[in-house]
């Protein structure tokens, strides 16, 4: 598993995530759903690596458009 390691998970409005959408995708427009891994694992089987220094130990970001 991946104990002691963090995930940032961010709840944004159709602005905010065609904004990202446009900046890291070249998409200028809204989606439901965007990840940004902190680490360049390119293949599931591979482990990510291993590390004791606390800021190293971030699997990345999950931001998810909000309906107001």
């Amino acid at each position: 598993g991946y104990a002691n390691w963090d995930i940032g998970v961010h709840f944004v409005d159709n602005e905010r995530i065609r904004e990202l959408n446009r900046a890291y995708r070249n998409k200028d427009k809204a989606t439901d759903i965007l990840s940004f891994p902190f680490h360049q694992v390119t293949k599931p089987e591979v482990d990510l690596p291993k590390t004791n220094l606390e800021d190293d130990m971030n699997l990345g970001d999950i931001t998810t458009r909000i309906s107001r």
